[in-house]
């Protein structure tokens, strides 16, 4: 999870689970005690990125940003009653109602103290409703789960590819959208200069059909 700073509030981009999203939660009402986590931005719909959902909305989220094919699950998440073992939200009637703002292949979350670009991811094949994070002011590129820096899941047992198309997905994806990028703020994974990521395309070719070997 990370958090994008606003004139008046405070985006909580993912909400993996109840226990993690009510930790950053925490830390941001420790760290911007007048600023409330209005929004958040889902960037796809697997449950390791929306388990914490329903936990965010108990805590205040009354906006929540992802792509339009996600807003039917995200509605059915929402709408569940929980009655055999209620959650935050099902203790919480008193919630506020919740917008669920739809982005087709792009758009923007600003006001007068931060933009934030939103991109689909084309063409990818771990999620077809993949949104990718661009903070143009610090030329911040955020995405998660198709690139994972110095984490060992960039190449799993049994995948033999490992992440390898997906990187060279990703980078399709920052041409096509001609963004600069300095460095990246992955979901999983370390916050690295983009140049590392360029090396990682060209190191990881190996693992894609016909890539040649770098050693």
């Amino acid at each position: 999870s990370l958090l994008a700073e606003f004139s008046d509030h405070l985006m909580l981009v993912e909400a993996p689970n109840e226990e993690r999203t009510l930790a950053v939660l925490a830390k941001a009402r420790e760290l911007r005690p007048g600023k409330p986590v209005t929004t958040l931005l889902v960037t796809h719909h697997h449950s390791d990125h929306t388990g914490g959902v329903r936990t965010a909305v108990a805590e205040g989220v009354t906006e929540i940003v992802t792509h339009r094919s996600n807003v039917a699950y995200i509605n059915e998440v929402l709408k569940r009653p929980h009655t055999i073992n209620p959650d935050r939200l099902a203790k919480t009637p008193t919630v506020k109602p919740v917008r669920i703002t739809a982005v087709d292949d792009e758009g923007v979350v600003k006001d007068s103290a931060m933009t934030v670009n939103l991109y689909r991811i084309l063409d990818n094949t771990h999620a077809d409703s993949m949104v990718m994070v661009y903070f143009p002011n610090g030329r911040i590129l955020t995405e998660a789960d198709v690139y994972m820096p110095n984490d060992d899941r960039n190449v799993i047992e049994g995948e033999p590819l490992g992440h390898a198309p997906w990187l060279q997905n990703l980078l399709a994806n920052v041409s096509l959208r001609k963004l600069q990028v300095d460095h990246i703020a992955p979901i999983h994974g370390e916050y690295v200069p983009y140049s590392q990521f360029l090396e990682s395309v060209i190191t990881m070719t190996q693992f894609v059909p016909g890539g040649a070997p770098t050693n």
